[in-house]
C-alpha cells in the first residue's frame, strides 16, 4: 500500500507541474516555448514508466501473497470456503488499489500528452 501511495503522489506532483508550467489560457499558450514541451514530454515519459513498475510491483505482491495465502491455507488444513474467501479479500484490495492508481496516473499522463499536443499546433 505505501508503494501505491508513493506512485499516487508522482502523480499528483506531476499533474500540478503540468498546471504551473503551461496555463490552459489561449493567451498563454502561444506563448510558449519548445523548452516547456520538451518538459511536459519528459513528465509524460516518466509516468508511462511509473505506470510500467506499478503493473509489474502489482504482479509480483500477487504471486508473493497468493503463495502465502496457499502455504497457510495448506498447513492448517481447512477446507472451508469462508476461510479461503476471507484470506483472499486482501489481495482483492490490493489490486483494486493498484488499478485506482495507475487509472489516476494514465490520466495524469494523458493530460500532460493533450496538452503538449495543444502547445505544438
Amino acid at each position: 500500500m505505501f508503494f501505491l501511495l508513493i506512485v499516487f503522489v508522482v502523480g499528483l506532483v506531476e499533474l500540478i507541474r503540468t498546471w504551473r508550467l503551461t496555463p490552459s489560457s489561449k493567451v498563454a499558450l502561444h506563448a510558449q516555448s519548445t523548452g516547456k514541451i520538451k518538459q511536459l514530454q519528459n513528465a509524460a515519459t516518466k509516468l508511462k514508466q511509473w505506470i510500467y513498475i506499478t503493473f509489474l510491483a502489482c504482479g509480483f505482491f500477487t504471486s508473493y501473497e497468493l503463495y502465502h495465502v496457499s502455504d497457510r491455507l495448506l498447513t492448517e488444513r481447512i477446507h472451508s470456503g469462508f476461510v479461503e474467501l476471507w484470506s483472499f479479500q486482501g489481495l482483492f484490495v490490493l489490486l483494486e488499489m493498484t488499478f485506482l492508481v495507475v487509472i489516476f496516473v494514465f490520466l495524469v499522463r494523458w493530460h500532460i500528452v493533450k496538452r503538449i499536443a495543444k502547445l505544438s499546433d
